[in-house]
């Protein structure tokens, strides 16, 4: 039986956001337990249409924590000062939106959600 008490992050590497956004997506999900998976400006390998080494893998990581550990909902993150993705806060955004349509073409029974993150302030949910 799987234990529905999980969901998933995609995130950047960079730890000043991580915890924000940790604890941000534990109370906007109601789990205990987050699983992380990370790479150096995620959301611009995910919004990009075409198929690549980061995006096959982080999909399939993301299968396992849907298979192994019941996760049902999945966060896209995007962050001030990215040094993996140095562009605007526009750009991110719109990266956001391209993401979340690329896990709802691979993912299609998961909830999910982009977030934009500031280094000061508050997350921002990205639809």
């Amino acid at each position: 039986m799987l234990n529905i008490e999980f969901a998933t992050v995609l995130h950047c590497i960079d730890g000043r956001v991580q915890l924000p956004v940790f604890y941000y997506l534990q109370e906007r999900f109601g789990v205990p337990y987050i699983d992380l998976i990370t790479e150096a400006g995620m959301v611009r390998h995910i919004a990009d249409p075409l198929e690549n080494p980061v995006k096959l893998a982080t999909f399939e990581s993301l299968k396992i924590s849907m298979d192994r550990h019941g996760s049902r909902q999945v966060a896209l993150v995007a962050h001030e000062d990215c040094a993996g993705n140095p562009t605007t806060q526009a750009i991110q955004e719109e990266q956001l939106r391209l993401g979340l349509h690329q896990l709802e073409r691979n993912f299609p029974g998961m909830e999910r959600l982009g977030i934009w993150c500031p280094l000061e302030g508050a997350i921002q949910e990205i639809l």
